[in-house]
C-alpha cells in the first residue's frame, strides 16, 4: 500500500479541523494537572449588612463547566494578638460569643475599621480596647486567610512583647469580656487540653510558640 501523501492544502485544512478540538483537549488536560483559577463571569451583590456582605458569582471552570450560584462572604479583615506580659503571661480574653452561643476563650481579636490600611494600628487598639493593655514589641508574625471556600478575608497575627496595662477596659455596649493570664511555660499543656476550642487562636497560638522559641535560642 502506497503512503497517503498530503498536499499543502489538505493539511491547513486538516489542521483548521484539529485545531479547536486540540485546545479542548489541551484545556481539559491542564485542568487535571495544573490548579488553575476560576474565570468569574459575573457577579451581584444578594445581602448586605455593616458587618458583613454575600456575594453572587457565576463562574467559568478550567474544564468547561459553568457555577451559576457560587456565594461568597465578604467581611472585613482581623486582627489578632499573641500578647506576652513583663511576666512572660500570655493574655486570653473570655467572652460570650453568639453565634456558636457559648463561652469561648480566645486571643485579643478583632475586626478592623476602616479598611485596614495600618493593621499594626488596629492590632494594638484591639489590645488597648479589650485588655487595656500597652506593648512596647510587635512584630507581624503571619496573614491567614480566614475561610478560603467562601470567606474572601485574612487575619494579621501579631506577636506583641513586653504588654502591661496601662488603662481599663473601652469595651462594646454588647461586650462583657474577662482578661485571663497564663504562665508562657503553662501554654503547650493549654492548647492540648481542649479548653481553647476556637481554631483560630488555636492555630495563631502554635505559631506564636514556634516564633518566640526562634527568637530565644
Amino acid at each position: 500500500m502506497r503512503p497517503l501523501r498530503l498536499q499543502p492544502k489538505d493539511t491547513i485544512e486538516m489542521l483548521v479541523l484539529l485545531t479547536p478540538n486540540l485546545f479542548i483537549l489541551l484545556g481539559r488536560f491542564l485542568s487535571y494537572t495544573t490548579v488553575m483559577r476560576w474565570q468569574i463571569l459575573r457577579s451581584e451583590w444578594v445581602f448586605k449588612t455593616p458587618f458583613f456582605q454575600i456575594r453572587r458569582d457565576v463562574c467559568s471552570l478550567p474544564n468547561g463547566r459553568l457555577v451559576d450560584d457560587y456565594y461568597v462572604v465578604h467581611g472585613p479583615t482581623i486582627v489578632c494578638i499573641f500578647a506576652l506580659t513583663e511576666a512572660d503571661e500570655v493574655l486570653w480574653v473570655e467572652q460570650y460569643k453568639h453565634g456558636i452561643g457559648q463561652v469561648c476563650w480566645e486571643l485579643p481579636a478583632g475586626m478592623c475599621e476602616g479598611g485596614c490600611a495600618d493593621p499594626l494600628a488596629e492590632a494594638q487598639r484591639e489590645l488597648l480596647e479589650e485588655t487595656g493593655h500597652q506593648a512596647n514589641d510587635w512584630r507581624l508574625l503571619v496573614r491567614t486567610i480566614n475561610n478560603p471556600t467562601r470567606y474572601d478575608s485574612y487575619t494579621y497575627l501579631y506577636l506583641a512583647q513586653g504588654a502591661r496595662q496601662i488603662a481599663e477596659q473601652s469595651l462594646d455596649p454588647n461586650e462583657q469580656i474577662v482578661v485571663h493570664r497564663v504562665p508562657l511555660a503553662d501554654m503547650p499543656a493549654l492548647l492540648r487540653s481542649g479548653k481553647i476550642e476556637v481554631m483560630s487562636s488555636l492555630g495563631s497560638c502554635w505559631v506564636a510558640l514556634d516564633a518566640l522559641a526562634q527568637l530565644r535560642s
